[in-house]
């Protein structure tokens, strides 16, 4: 069983080889390990098209992915059921020079790993053992980065006790001011001249005077101080800036004709803005839906989109190269499959998806073209209802053989044309029958007694085998191997094998066949013959079977007519005249027909009578074991 195994493993492999050496043919030129579809990346790795920008570094140095790219999108507003325009993409955050957190060691989850100290002291135990909360007496220190002892205490409290300010998160969030309906703006928006919270609350009004509180609310000063460029608060509140980034972007149809653009959207690491991006850095997704609202039909649009990101005083930082990509809106034909049931039956399967709609219907119609026909066998339709799909199957009766298709359509109401479309199609013949020809050696071989030899073979060579098991053998010195037919141009056809191994040190050998140039015949092992292999019994057999000297010594002739056989084989170019057989049974003509110059080969011969239909493995046994005989006696008289 490893045996047959590993032949069947190094077939097709030693396959493809032997027609590539016959027909010129490169086996990789016909299927090849890169596909049409694949890049190289800049290292020389091969990735597919499609993982082009898509989120994740399929190349191992990142180069199919772009800093910065938008995804032209439609959006759905799961409220109201319209479609806006939007964008989604990826950008690499490095560029925003966002600082990174100190972090601590503990265990977390059963592994031990570093934990940022934002998640220390914050009223959750996020380490197993709870040391990352001061409260649970578990941790009392905290070794600044520059060497400095604090209590554990002090750290994340939102106050800088150590001197290189290591035991606070790194903010990257800057200072922002709440507006009375909770949007937040930037702390340099604050008395610029400009309303900017929805109230105006963010300028300060001599006819409305505000106040201010501060530290701790234990200081109140005049809103009118407020980012005027000097500290009025011991905790320095009044003044800073909030750290944010401006964007644009726009859509395209690409025509050229501008769909949706945006201007000054904010990008920052707060929840309040546009655009909200993570400060742990890399790439990262983002994603923003527009108020422009998109077209309400189905099916698919090209968006071309683009855009660039500033710092707050414009600034570029980085630019998205324009990029296309087909956006859909509706449900899509998933699926579309014609099998053979029966005579004359087809299955025929439709399904689309996905998504609650009540303006769709789904047509299918099954063709008959045959023969360049385009004849209708079958219609049908499912309107879309309550159901996040719709399904279709049934068995369809056909005239007979011929090919078949299957169109399926979406389309939506108010619409004639539909949006979306698939098709499959079947070809299948009537089943042929086997010629009497084969026929007659398939029973011939049946009745014959080749069963029997067979299985005693089987059971003989099996004990042999179990019998080298227990007995230790030499370390088998070859770790690979491959079989070659050998192709005679002269009759085309194959008229030998070649066995052939490797060992580990890629030394070739020859295990069985003629020389070969590039293969030693100077083998590190040499393997023991069939006669040792299957024992005494099989010996002598051999040596019975070279005494044969016609058909009538190996099988019993007397209760067959062996003309039809003989026929056949004479038809094939096969020369009949010494296997035996009676001159009763020979169908060649009269002693006094002339000759031809030179028999006919076998690559002629199947040319003019073409390939007889294969009936059961008995067949393609009784073929092999007369080819055995003829050119046993071939051999004997050369």
């Amino acid at each position: 069983e490893a045996v047959a195994e590993d032949f069947e493993a190094e077939l097709e492999d030693s396959f493809a080889d032997i027609l590539g050496n016959i027909f010129g043919v490169d086996a990789d030129e016909d299927d090849s390990y890169f596909d049409d579809d694949m890049v190289m990346c800049d290292n020389g790795e091969m990735v597919y098209e499609w993982q082009l920008n898509n989120g994740n570094e399929d190349c191992s140095d990142g180069s199919d992915e772009m800093d910065f790219y938008l995804r032209g999108e439609m959006n759905e507003d799961w409220q109201s059921g319209d479609h806006y325009y939007g964008f989604s993409g990826q950008m690499n955050t490095d560029v925003f020079g966002f600082e990174t957190s100190p972090t601590i060691m503990c265990e977390y989850n059963g592994m031990y790993q570093e934990m940022t100290i934002d998640d220390v002291n914050d009223g959750w135990d996020d380490c197993d053992d709870g040391s990352d909360e001061f409260d649970n007496a578990q941790t009392t220190t905290y070794t600044c980065h520059d060497g400095m002892d604090i209590s554990f205490e002090l750290v994340n409290d939102g106050s800088s006790d150590c001197a290189d300010g290591s035991d606070e998160p790194a903010d990257n969030l800057g200072h922002w001011f709440m507006c009375e309906n909770y949007d937040q703006i930037p702390w340099q928006y604050v008395n610029d001249g400009v309303a900017n919270c929805e109230d105006g609350g963010d300028e300060h009004d001599p006819n409305d005077p505000q106040t201010y509180y501060c530290d701790e609310y234990t200081t109140t000063i005049s809103f009118e101080l407020l980012n005027d460029g000097a500290v009025d608060c011991n905790d320095g509140s009044d003044e800073g800036e909030a750290i944010f980034f401006m964007m644009d972007a726009y859509i395209n149809d690409g025509d050229g004709n501008v769909v949706m653009a945006v201007q000054d959207l904010m990008l920052c690491a707060d929840w309040g803005c546009d655009i909200t991006v993570g400060d742990d850095g890399g790439s990262q997704y983002v994603y923003y839906t527009s108020a422009v609202m998109a077209p309400s039909t189905y099916g698919g649009m090209e968006m071309c989109a683009g855009g660039h990101i500033s710092e707050a005083d414009d600034t570029l930082l980085v630019e998205a190269t324009e990029m296309c990509n087909e956006a859909w809106n509706g449900p899509e034909v998933w699926s579309t499959h014609v099998y053979l049931e029966g005579d004359n039956q087809l299955r025929i399967v439709s399904e689309a998806g996905h998504g609650d709609y009540d303006d769709v219907t789904m047509s299918w119609q099954l063709m008959d073209v045959t023969d360049g026909a385009n004849d209708m066998v079958t219609t049908g339709f499912e309107e879309w209802a309550d159901e996040s799909t719709v399904y279709s199957e049934e068995i369809v009766d056909v005239s007979g053989p011929g090919e078949y298709c299957l169109e399926v359509h979406l389309t939506q109401a108010g619409q004639s044309e539909p949006f979306d479309s698939q098709s499959e199609c079947i070809e299948f013949e009537e089943a042929r029958e086997p010629s009497d020809e084969l026929m007659t050696i398939g029973e011939a071989l049946a009745e014959s007694g080749l069963g029997d030899v067979l299985q005693a073979f089987g059971e003989n060579i099996g004990a042999t085998f179990e019998d080298v098991a227990e007995n230790e053998v030499p370390e088998f010195p070859y770790v690979d191997g491959m079989w070659a037919p050998l192709w005679s141009d002269e009759q085309a056809t194959i008229v030998g094998v070649g066995v052939y191994a490797w060992d580990e040190d890629e030394n070739g050998y020859i295990l069985a066949g003629p020389t070969t140039t590039g293969y030693s015949e100077d083998r590190p092992m040499t393997f023991a013959s069939i006669r040792y292999i299957t024992g005494a019994p099989a010996q002598a057999a051999q040596q019975e079977m070279a005494d044969f000297s016609d058909l009538e010594d190996i099988v019993d002739v007397e209760d067959h007519d062996l003309g039809e056989l003989s026929q056949v084989l004479e038809d094939a170019g096969a020369d009949t005249s010494d296997l035996g057989f009676d001159d009763s049974a020979s169908t060649g003509g009269d002693d006094t027909a002339e000759e031809t110059d030179e028999p006919e080969t076998a690559e002629e011969a199947a040319e003019d009578s073409g390939l007889l239909p294969f009936v059961s493995p008995l067949t393609v046994i009784a073929l092999i074991g007369l080819a055995a005989v003829a050119g046993n006696r071939r051999t004997e008289n050369e």
